[in-house]
């Protein structure tokens, strides 16, 4: 897992926990699903995604220092 918080799957990456930064996580993905492990316990969950080099994250995988990033949206900074 990157130092972000995030893995990677075919050009896009995924949320996981933040506790497990730095953790080595068996990724298993059918078409639709993405499913992180830790030591045969499933972290995450989600859909999956074939954007390039986007980013689907949940909040709550995130620390509470870095949770505001969520509301950084193009809309805003142009509000």
């Amino acid at each position: 897992m990157d130092s972000d918080g995030q893995v990677r799957t075919d050009k896009h990456f995924y949320s996981v926990p933040y506790q497990y930064i730095r953790k080595k996580v068996k990724i298993l993905y059918t078409r639709t699903i993405v499913e992180v492990y830790y030591k045969y316990n499933r972290l995450a969950t989600h859909p999956r995604n074939y954007t390039l080099y986007s980013y689907t994250t949940v909040p709550e995988h995130l620390a509470s220092t870095h949770q505001f990033v969520t509301d950084w949206t193009a809309p805003r900074f142009i509000d």
